[in-house]
């Protein structure tokens, strides 16, 4: 990305012939005198995000406001127009930001297109309004995450988020605000902030600002569905509304359910997953209620219609993933079972195959999809095991489905971990017990230290898996390797926690945090 500093003011005609433009709306008078077709007025904010084959058109400003022509001078000594150009630490934050979060998205993503319109969105709104704050906040923080200058670079982004809030709290008292794209958005920012900075002493975070968006999205109705941005906000807030009640094993907010049918147009692959797994958090509750009384007290009649419920909902999520379209299917792109029986060791585990995939969107979809089924089949086998004393026999169908479904999360660990499958081979370990050693970290194979990858979506789906009873031990011990692993190697602060607990979403309790899972 190019940042380019303030342009020369005035529509293009004007500026072309060097005339001082009186920039009219929706017209320059010299434009409409001329018979000129006027092209508008570029703002700070149009050339901040401008992005023209990695170089600006109007300026010799690189993006990190560094002059290309008169570098050997100090700004103090440019005229006070060249001065002028040099970007605040705010703006390159906010610049870099934008960069990094579209350059590392599926343009299948829905967050993709929602950070396409932050320069917009931006250009209508105060530098004291919740979204302008909140935009500050996050991008702060991210440049603190990622840029250097940790501690002061926080302290502004922490002052500009609890300033964010305050805007908010003071719009949604306006009847009017209340309803406005800008401060939904603004929330779904502050979501995103809870995510990169996650902290273990406020575990509520994250969740509160799913939990506002949702209620917004109630005060808003249905009127506020009208554009592609709306509906794109709304199916981004009840994926995360999923993710975070999935979490508490309760059921999500019935308003997704209500608005649902004004967003079918719009949805994608994932949304059609999403459709059906925002009933999985609603199952979950029907459990606990039915579950978790003395056996004697349980109800069969009750059983039965909580088997039937998790045997359709199953069945729609497996068909879901029967009909995928071509391009979100994965392929096996290295199939270790071919190694010789000489050559495999039973006191380690390592995957079976490998699946690639298109792109890490496609396989963060497919393990929320794998997760989804497993607490499926947890309740399944809670509501059938009321009659046998609570035995998890190892050859009944549920524990066969079980394991495929955690082998084929495991299967997805060296794609996410942003390896290159073609050159991944197996090779001899010494030991399951010590980290450094697992694999496919211990591979000749090596991962770019610069590169991009999807290592923190595989927190939560390691982490649930971890838990399903019927895997083998060494299994379960190579996936608490490849957690404390992510979280010795990575920024992902979410790994730390649970690399620490054990998961109680597959017995039914709800977990001690909400935490994105994207």
């Amino acid at each position: 990305m190019t940042y380019t500093g303030k342009p020369s003011r005035g529509c293009e005609p004007c500026r072309k012939v060097h005339v001082k433009c009186d920039e009219k709306h929706p017209e320059c008078s010299r434009c409409v005198r001329l018979k000129k077709s006027c092209t508008g007025y570029r703002d700070e904010v149009d050339i901040m995000f401008r992005v023209v084959d990695g170089r600006s058109s109007d300026s010799n400003l690189s993006w990190n406001g560094r002059p290309r022509k008169v570098e050997q001078r100090s700004p103090d000594l440019l005229p006070g127009i060249a001065r002028s150009l040099f970007p605040s630490q705010e703006d390159k934050s906010l610049c870099y930001f934008y960069e990094y979060m579209i350059g590392t998205m599926s343009e299948s993503d829905h967050s993709w297109y929602l950070h396409l319109q932050l320069p917009y969105l931006i250009s209508r709104t105060r530098q004291d309004s919740a979204l302008y704050l909140a935009a500050q906040a996050i991008s702060q923080a991210v440049w603190a995450k990622y840029r250097g200058n940790y501690a002061h670079t926080m302290r502004v982004s922490r002052k500009r988020y609890m300033q964010s809030i305050s805007a908010l709290k003071a719009a949604i008292r306006d009847p009017i605000e209340v309803k406005s794209d800008e401060n939904l958005y603004a929330v779904l920012l502050l979501c995103g902030y809870e995510t990169i900075t996650f902290d273990s002493e406020v575990l509520s975070a994250w969740g509160s600002h799913v939990d506002g968006a949702a209620a917004l999205l109630r005060v808003r109705g249905k009127e506020h569905l009208s554009t592609r941005f709306q509906c794109n906000m709304f199916l981004f807030i009840r994926r995360n509304a999923v993710h975070s009640h999935i979490q508490l094993s309760r059921p999500a907010d019935p308003i997704f359910d209500e608005l649902a049918e004004a967003v079918i147009s719009y949805e994608n692959t994932e949304d059609r997953l999403l459709s059906m797994t925002i009933r999985v958090p609603q199952l979950q509750s029907l459990a606990s209620d039915i579950l978790s009384q003395p056996s004697p007290s349980v109800v069969e009649s009750d059983v039965v219609e909580l088997t039937r419920a998790a045997e359709d909902l199953g069945g729609e999520l497996a068909d879901w993933a029967r009909n995928v379209p071509a391009g979100w299917s994965y392929s096996v792109a290295t199939n270790l079972n071919s190694m010789s029986s000489s050559e495999q060791d039973t006191s380690y585990y390592i995957p079976s195959a490998i699946h690639g995939y298109a792109d890490f969107y496609i396989a963060r979809v497919w393990n929320m999809y794998r997760v989804s089924r497993l607490i499926i089949q947890s309740i399944l086998y809670r509501a059938g095991s009321i009659k046998v004393d609570g035995q998890y026999p190892e050859d009944t169908q549920i524990a066969k489905t079980n394991r495929m479904l955690v082998n084929d999360i495991c299967a997805s660990v060296p794609f996410l971990l942003g390896y290159d499958l073609t050159q991944l081979k197996r090779t001899p370990i010494n030991t399951t017990q010590d980290d450094k050693s697992i694999w496919p970290q211990s591979s000749t194979s090596k991962v770019a230290s610069c590169k991009h990858t999807g290592r923190f979506s595989l927190v939560w789906p390691l982490y649930l898996a971890c838990s399903e009873p019927s895997i083998p031990e060494t299994q379960r011990l190579w996936m608490r390797a490849q957690l404390r692993w992510i979280a010795e190697h990575g920024a992902e602060k979410q790994t730390k926690l649970v690399s620490r607990t054990q998961s109680q979403t597959l017995l039914g309790v709800s977990e001690d945090f909400r935490f994105d899972c994207v």
